[in-house]
C-alpha cells in the first residue's frame, strides 16, 4: 500500500501503554511461576518506556520483547554470580556430590581434603606413603661380579617386564652400634676405652659386672662417628652406583658374599601413573562429583531471591538490552517521510549507547562481585584492625597505683 504523499506505509507496531501477563511470553519461561517476576515485568517494561520517551515519543517495542530481555538479564546476573562463586569456592567444591543445588548457599567447605588427595602423589616420590605400593626384591651376589641388571634379573621375571623404579638398596656393613663394643671395629682398642677408664678412677679391682660408667650421649655419637669414618677412610667402603637399574656394587664381592641376598625397594611405573585418571588401568573418573566448571551445581536464580541490589541493576541492564533492539529496528529504516520532508531516526545511535551502558554494567557488577570476594575482604579486615590500632595509639593510657 502507498500513499501519493508520504511514500510506501511501513508496519509499525508500537508499545500501547501497558504490558499484560508475562507467564507463557518469554524465550525460556523460566520464571513463569516466579509471582515477584510475573508482578515485576509489566512495571519494569511500562519504566524502560517512559525512560525511552513515551508516551511523548513513539516507542517500537511490543511488551513481549521486553519480557525476553527482562528474562535474560536475569539469566545474565545469576550466571555472572554463580561464575564468581565457582571461580572462589573451586577447591571446596571438587569432589563434593553434584547433584545438590548449591545456588545462593554459604560453602563452608575447606580445600583441605583435595589438597592431601592430591599431594599423596608427592609422598611416593619421597618413599613416606602415597598411592602406590612400595615392593621388595633381591639379587643373588656372585663372587667377582659387580655389575648387575635389575631390569633383566627381578623386572623380566617378578614384574612381566614392566619397568621399575628402585628406591632403595640395603649394600651396608652392620650399624656401627653394633659394633661399639667390639675391640676391632674401628682400629686398634676402639672398644676398650670404658675399662681404661674404670682403671684411672681407681675402679679397675671391682668386679666389672656388677660396676657400670655412665657416659655422657656426646661420647657415644663420637664414638660411633669414629667407626663410621674408619670404615670410610682405612677400608673399603661399602657403596654402589644405579643407572637405569643396572647397580654397580663397591666393594666387589668376594667369595664370603656368593650366593648372598642383596634386597632393594622398588616401584613398578606402570602403577604409580595408573594413580592418575585416565591412565591405562588408573582411577577410574568419579561419577556424581563436581570436577570442574560444567557440572558444579549452580542454577540460574529466582528473581524473588535477588535482593534490591541485584533486582537495580536487572532493570538497569534490561533497559541497555531494550535501547539495543530498538537501535535495531529503527536502524532497519533510518528515514521516514513525512509530508514535503523526511525523519530521520536515532537507532545507531541508541544502538551505542545500550552496548556503552551494558559494558559499564558488567564492569560494575564484576568489580563490586571481587571487592565481596574472601581476598578483598580480608585485606579490608587486615586494613581495618591497622587502622583501629593507630587510633587507639591515641587514647590515653589510665596509670593505675594499688
Amino acid at each position: 500500500m502507498t500513499n501519493p504523499n508520504l511514500g510506501p506505509l511501513i508496519p509499525v507496531i508500537l508499545w500501547p501503554g501497558s504490558g499484560s501477563t508475562p507467564i507463557g511470553r518469554t524465550p525460556f519461561q523460566l520464571f513463569d511461576d516466579d509471582d515477584i517476576f510475573v508482578e515485576d515485568a509489566p512495571k519494569v517494561a511500562k519504566w524502560i518506556c517512559s525512560s525511552l520517551g513515551h508516551p511523548i515519543m513513539a516507542v517500537e517495542l511490543t511488551d513481549e520483547i521486553i519480557y525476553g530481555q527482562f528474562e535474560q538479564s536475569i539469566v545474565e546476573f545469576s550466571a555472572q554470580v554463580n561464575e564468581f562463586n565457582m571461580r572462589e569456592q573451586m577447591m571446596s567444591l571438587q569432589g563434593t556430590p553434584s547433584n545438590v543445588s548449591i545456588t545462593q548457599q554459604l560453602i563452608r567447605g575447606s580445600p583441605l581434603p583435595y589438597i592431601v588427595e592430591v599431594s599423596q602423589v608427592y609422598g611416593t616420590e619421597i618413599g613416606v606413603g602415597g598411592p602406590t605400593d612400595f615392593k621388595k626384591g633381591y639379587i643373588e651376589m656372585i663372587s667377582g661380579q659387580q655389575d648387575y641388571d635389575l631390569s633383566a634379573l627381578w623386572s623380566a621375571v617378578s614384574e612381566s617386564g614392566n619397568h621399575i623404579e628402585v628406591r632403595r638398596i640395603w649394600h651396608d656393613r652392620s650399624p656401627a652400634m653394633n659394633r661399639f663394643f667390639d675391640p676391632f671395629a674401628g682400629g686398634a682398642g676402639q672398644g676398650i676405652g670404658l675399662q681404661n677408664l674404670m682403671g684411672e678412677f681407681g675402679w679397675g679391682s671391682y668386679s666389672v659386672a656388677s660396676q657400670y660408667l655412665l657416659m655422657p650421649i656426646y661420647e657415644t655419637l663420637l664414638r660411633v662417628q669414629a667407626i663410621e669414618l674408619n670404615d670410610m677412610i682405612r677400608r673399603s667402603n661399602y657403596g654402589f652406583e644405579i643407572k637405569n637399574n643396572k647397580l654397580r656394587l663397591f666393594p666387589i664381592p668376594g667369595t664370603e658374599d656368593a650366593a648372598t641376598r642383596m634386597w632393594f625397594e622398588y616401584v613398578v611405573t606402570q602403577e604409580k601413573f595408573a594413580t592418575m585418571i585416565g591412565a591405562p588401568g588408573g582411577a577410574p573418573n568419579s561419577g556424581g562429583v563436581i570436577s570442574d566448571y560444567s557440572n558444579a551445581p549452580y542454577d540460574v536464580m529466582m528473581y524473588t531471591n535477588i535482593n534490591d541490589v541485584g533486582k537495580r541493576w536487572i532493570w538497569k541492564y534490561t533497559l541497555a538490552l531494550c535501547k539495543i533492539v530498538l537501535g535495531g529496528i529503527r536502524s532497519k529504516y533510518d528515514t521516514v517521510p513525512i509530508p514535503n520532508s523526511e525523519l530521520r531516526l536515532d537507532g545507531l545511535t541508541m544502538r551505542q549507547e545500550g552496548i556503552a551502558e551494558i559494558e559499564m554494567l558488567m564492569q560494575q557488577l564484576r568489580e563490586s562481585l571481587e571487592q565481596a570476594g574472601k581476598s578483598a575482604q580480608m585485606e579490608k579486615a587486615k586494613n581495618n584492625e591497622m587502622s583501629a590500632q593507630q587510633i587507639l595509639r591515641f587514647v590515653p593510657n589510665i596509670i593505675y597505683i594499688g
